[in-house]
């Protein structure tokens, strides 16, 4: 009969080979002889979380501790079990113990560290794997991980350094190489990016996760055919891949099965789903009962979604705050005066290179950049963050008081353009022209009037009602004002204020862009953009549908198609459920608009 000895050295053999099944019965054999074995329990613990056996694999490493509390690496793993069963406080609070009992446990560091991402606990986040790397700054996972936090918290240029660094020490990270894609796609250089979704399929072909965000980036570019092939076989290879379930019903990239919108409605009664997920599945069904017809049903959908995104914000301290933003509007009228551009005259590049497309989201910002980028001479961009990130990074010194636009001089406002008229060049080459679409730039037109004083603004305007209710219907990501009637209704106001006081200040040429008179006398309006870039006519731009470039939107879809009317008065479908809106819309100035239960 073999001893303890044997029998674990053939156990060993076996879960070395990947025979988890075999490994796994001779374990037990040791342990009806010793059940407080502790190497025994171990790698029984190992082998039945490798199993997906996670309430078994969780006994053993309880035991374990037990007989060994102070075993790190079985706090680790316990941590790493109670993850995998959706338990993230319980992970978190394994995790932390592990690191307390040996703190140059690196697995147990780096675990910790995306468990905190994971909560929402950034800062935590990334301290936690900075320290991480001093102790290991050749693991690629570390890397990797501190890459997304570093994402999640807006600093795009660190966050693609350490992803960047993430996939050559560790080459095979087929997540490093999704998230190194997905940052590459926000920054606007989708040729970059979809080497590396190609490659995390090339290296798991059998995740799901992979062929979804591949799928995702080829919707982008307008390749709806291809990006269906993969969300099916993310959908094969795990039938409850959210994000695959979610993008198909959002996008109709095709009919979901009985069985598919099934798990959809199944999924949401999961008690431990977490809110985003959540989000994107009443999204999904939404858009389900919106095409069928089913308005009522569809908008008590959109209502679920809303208020699921809303309460990951309140959780995570990014909530919108009506008050905050009337504020900082009332900042932005009081700073950039007639007085203040004066004073900065001549401080600008003296470019004609750059060229804004601003508006509330939803406006038709991405069909007029669709328009002009048609014409050979521009180059649309996308939506580029960098202007609301600089205006940020300058904020933060000055905290507002005073202004960072009174510190503006000379020299700062010269190397900031330059630096971000580089940025342009390299992604426009030798357009005349380069657009950036980000709605959002209305917030900083003064700051955009200092760097480039000569460029152009075209700013997208649209009935408000329909404005507010398309950006209720949408799944955004990261525009916190969306999520509630309320909010959308008063920071379309305090939009409204801000942009008439551009309209009065600003020493920039502006062409004011009518979305319904652009849908409905489609050749006049764009013949008139294209003059306002002090371009000639090009009929290409008339074919916008037919453009080749990535958009990255919830409109990608939508603006491969010829002009059509039908958005125009959507608002009325829903009209019994918007007074929340209308109301905020009305509130007189300077007043609050309505109160959240």
């Amino acid at each position: 009969m073999a001893t303890t000895v044997e029998s674990l050295a053939a156990a060993r053999r076996h879960h070395r080979a990947g025979e988890l099944a075999q490994a796994e019965r001779i374990y037990r054999q040791v342990l009806q002889v010793d059940p407080n074995h502790a190497e025994a329990l171990y790698l029984l613990g190992e082998a039945c979380r490798h199993l997906r056996k996670l309430d078994e694999a969780a006994v053993c490493f309880r035991r374990l501790l037990t007989i060994q509390p102070g075993n790190a690496e079985a706090w680790n793993y316990l941590g790493v079990v109670h993850l995998n069963r959706g338990k993230l406080d319980e992970a978190t609070a394994c995790y932390q113990e592990a690191v307390r009992l040996q703190p140059d446990l690196f697995a147990a560091q780096n675990n910790l560290g995306d468990a905190l991402l994971k909560q929402g606990k950034l800062e935590q986040a990334e301290a936690c794997l900075r320290q991480a790397l001093l102790l290991r700054p050749d693991r690629g996972e570390l890397h990797y991980n501190l890459g997304k936090v570093l994402q999640a918290r807006g600093q795009g240029a660190e966050a693609r350094t350490c992803l960047e660094r993430a996939v050559r020490l560790k080459p095979d990270l087929a997540q490093g190489h999704s998230s190194l894609g997905i940052l590459l796609v926000q920054e606007g250089e989708d040729d970059a990016a979809l080497p590396y979704f190609e490659q995390a399929v090339r290296l798991q072909p059998r995740e799901a996760s992979a062929h979804s965000n591949l799928a995702t980036a080829l919707v982008e570019q307008g390749k709806a055919p291809e990006a269906a092939d993969h969300y099916r076989e993310a959908l094969r290879l795990n039938p409850n891949c959210i994000a695959a379930l979610g993008n198909v019903a959002i996008h109709d990239l095709f009919p979901l099965t009985d069985d598919q919108i099934g798990r959809i409605h199944t999924l949401l009664t999961h008690p431990r789903l977490p809110l985003a997920e959540a989000s994107i599945l009443h999204f999904a069904l939404a858009n389900l009962r919106s095409r069928a017809g089913d308005d009522e049903g569809a908008f008590d959908h959109f209502h679920q979604g809303n208020a699921l995104r809303r309460r990951l914000y309140q959780q995570t301290g990014g909530a919108f705050d009506p008050e905050a933003h009337r504020r900082e509007t009332d900042r932005r009228i009081r700073t950039f005066t007639p007085e203040y551009f004066r004073r900065v005259e001549g401080f600008g590049l003296d470019t004609e290179t750059p060229l804004f497309i601003v508006g509330m989201p939803r406006s038709g910002t991405t069909l007029v950049e669709q328009i002009l980028s048609r014409h050979p001479a521009v180059f649309g961009a996308g939506e580029l963050a960098d202007v609301g990130r600089l205006a940020e990074a300058l904020n933060a010194p000055a905290g507002g008081h005073p202004p960072y636009a009174d510190l503006m001089d000379r020299q700062k406002v010269q190397v900031l353009a330059g630096r971000h008229l580089e940025r342009l060049t390299r992604l426009g080459g030798a357009a005349l022209r380069v657009s950036d679409k980000m709605p959002t730039n209305s917030l900083h037109l003064g700051l955009i009037a200092t760097l480039f004083p000569h460029a152009r603004i075209v700013h997208c305007r649209r009935d408000p009602l329909d404005t507010c209710v398309s950006c209720y219907l949408q799944h955004f990501h990261g525009l916190n004002f969306t999520y509630d009637l309320t909010d959308l209704g008063a920071f379309y106001r305090e939009y409204e204020r801000l942009m008439a006081h551009w309209r009065a200040a600003l020493p920039l040429r502006l062409l004011e862009v009518s979305y319904e008179e652009l849908v409905s006398n489609q050749e006049e309006v764009s013949r008139r953009m294209v003059a306002f870039c002090g371009l000639d006519w090009d009929e290409r731009c008339l074919s916008f549908h037919e453009n080749p470039r990535p958009v990255h939107t919830r409109s990608t879809l939508q603006v491969r198609r010829p002009i059509y009317t039908s958005s125009v008065g959507r608002w009325k479908r829903y009209e019994k459920h918007l007074q929340p809106l209308r109301e905020a819309l009305t509130a007189p100035e300077g007043e609050a608009s309505g109160s959240h239960a």
